[in-house]
C-alpha cells in the first residue's frame, strides 16, 4: 500500500516542477526572493482548503523545533528557486540518488528492520535512477550544486524529523508541514519587508507567476498528503528508494506537457539514450518489487 502513495507523490511532485518551471520560464525577470515568497504563501493558503475537501486534519502545534525547521525551510524554498531557473525539469532531481543509500545505513543504525533483499533493492533502485538521469552532458555551475545540495540535505532531515514527530507526538505529516511553512513564510515575508520589496508583489510580472503557481502548489499540497500518509507506513530507506522513479515519470509527464499541451520546457530526448534508458527502466521496475 505504502508504494501507492510513494508513487502518487511522485506523479504530484512531477506535476508541481512543471508547473513551477514554466511560471518561471513565464517570469524570467521575477526577483528571487518575491518568487520564493509566493509560492510558501501559496502553499500555506491551500493546503487547509484542500485537505479539509480530503477528509484530512490539521493540528496546529508551536515548538522550537517547528521553528527552527521553518527557518531552514525559508533557505530550502531559496534554493529550490536557484534549481528552477538554472536546471531543466528532467535533471532536477540527479544529486538526490544517494539518499536512498544514506537513509539505509540511518536505519538499520537506529534499529529499523530492513531485509537484505530490500537493501539490494534500494541500492537496484539508485542505480536504475542514476543510469537513467545521468548522460554525461549534464553541467552544474557552483550556486546550482550547492542549492542542490541544501535540497538534498533538507530532504534527509524532513524525513526523519517527520517520522519522529509522529511517532514521539502523534503530530501527522500534512500537520507538520502546515505548522512548518507556515513560519517559513512568516520569515520570507518578513525578509521582504525588511528589504523593501513589498510593492514588487504587486507587479503585473508576479501577478502572472502567481497564477501558475497556484496550479504548482496545489500540486504541491497533494504531494504533501500522499508522501505523509506513506512515509508512516515503512522505513525512510524504502520510502526514499521508489523516488528514483520521477525521472521516467518526469521525462513521460514533460514530453506530454511539450507535445500535447505545448508547454515549452526546453527539453529534449535523443536517440542515441533511448536504449538506455529503457534498460535503466526495467531496472527500476525489477528493483521496485522487491522493496
Amino acid at each position: 500500500m505504502w508504494q501507492a502513495y510513494s508513487l502518487g507523490s511522485i506523479v504530484f511532485n512531477c506535476l508541481e516542477d512543471i508547473a513551477d518551471k514554466r511560471a518561471m520560464t513565464r517570469a524570467p525577470g521575477i526577483d528571487s526572493n518575491v518568487a520564493t515568497t509566493i509560492r510558501v504563501v501559496l502553499y500555506c493558503l491551500l493546503v487547509i482548503p484542500i485537505t479539509a475537501l480530503l477528509g484530512q486534519t490539521v493540528s496546529w502545534y508551536i515548538s522550537p523545533g517547528i521553528v527552527a525547521f521553518g527557518l531552514a525551510s525559508t533557505l530550502m524554498s531559496s534554493a529550490y528557486t536557484v534549481v528552477l531557473k538554472r536546471v531543466n525539469v528532467t535533471t532536477i532531481a540527479v544529486l538526490g540518488y544517494v539518499a536512498p543509500l544514506i537513509f539505509l545505513i540511518i536505519d538499520h543504525a537506529i534499529g529499523e528492520r530492513v531485509s537484505l533483499t530490500q537493501g539490494l533493492a534500494v541500492v537496484g533502485l539508485v542505480a536504475g535512477g542514476i543510469g537513467f538521469a545521468l548522460d554525461g552532458k549534464l553541467s552544474f555551475d557552483r550556486p546550482t550544486i550547492l542549492a542542490l545540495g541544501g535540497m538534498f540535505i533538507y530532504s534527509g532531515a524532513e524525513f526523519y524529523y517527520a517520522k519522529w514527530m509522529f511517532k514521539h507526538e502523534g503530530l501527522n505529516v500534512i500537520s507538520l508541514f502546515t505548522n512548518v511553512w507556515g513560519w517559513a513564510a512568516a520569515f520570507l515575508v518578513a525578509w521582504l519587508a525588511v528589504r523593501r520589496k513589498l510593492p514588487l508583489l504587486l507587479t503585473k510580472e508576479v501577478i502572472s507567476y502567481a497564477k501558475l503557481s497556484t496550479l504548482a502548489k496545489s500540486f504541491d499540497v497533494m504531494t504533501s498528503i500522499a508522501w505523509g500518509v506513506g512515509i508512516t507506513m515503512t522505513t525512510t530507506a524504502q520510502f526514499s528508494a521508489m523516488a528514483v522513479f520521477f525521472p521516467p515519470t518526469m521525462l513521460i509527464l514533460a514530453l506530454v506537457a511539450q507535445m500535447a499541451f505545448h508547454v515549452d520546457l526546453g527539453e529534449r530526448i535523443e536517440r542515441q539514450t533511448i536504449a538506455r534508458k529503457v534498460s535503466m527502466v526495467a531496472l527500476l521496475t525489477i528493483s521496485g518489487v522487491f522493496v
